[in-house]
């Protein structure tokens, strides 16, 4: 990108019918980036993640939820938010991967493919009472 430091943001209502929305704003942004294919699917598979868990477990609140970008020469930092209860403690959580598996959950996994996936990701509940999670991709030299 041409500067040091851009920003994007994206707020949308949450339901789930506008994923496909979050998953091409956040793969154009990765490509313009400069990210190639396989680290753009994990980017946009770890946001499309924690997209659908927040508006999953979001409840009754109608508050939009928010996806902010802010681009780096050496990285890209997403920033989802959302006003759901608190994930705090199942963030910090480790999973058995092979006991998950063997007992075929059929969720549970969205944590560790971000964890996975992205360089670094943290959780915080913020003065506001909104979950801020934030995930960092380094772009390789």
């Amino acid at each position: 990108m041409e500067n040091d430091r851009d920003r994007f943001e994206l707020k949308i209502p949450p339901r789930l019918d506008y994923l496909s929305t979050v998953r091409r704003f956040v793969e154009d942004l990765s490509r313009q980036a400069g990210f190639r294919e396989p680290d753009i699917e994990k980017i946009v598979m770890s946001v499309d993640e924690a997209a659908s868990n927040s508006i999953t477990h979001n409840g009754a609140n109608r508050e939009p939820l928010s996806i902010a970008i802010e681009s780096t020469d050496a990285a890209l930092i997403i920033r989802v938010q959302d006003s759901g209860a608190s994930f705090g403690a199942r963030f910090i959580e480790e999973v058995e991967l092979d006991t998950h598996l063997n007992e075929m959950r059929g969720n549970g996994l969205g944590l560790h493919i971000m964890k996975s996936f992205m360089d670094a990701v943290e959780y915080e509940r913020t003065g506001e009472d909104k979950n801020l999670l934030t995930m960092t991709k380094f772009l390789n030299p």
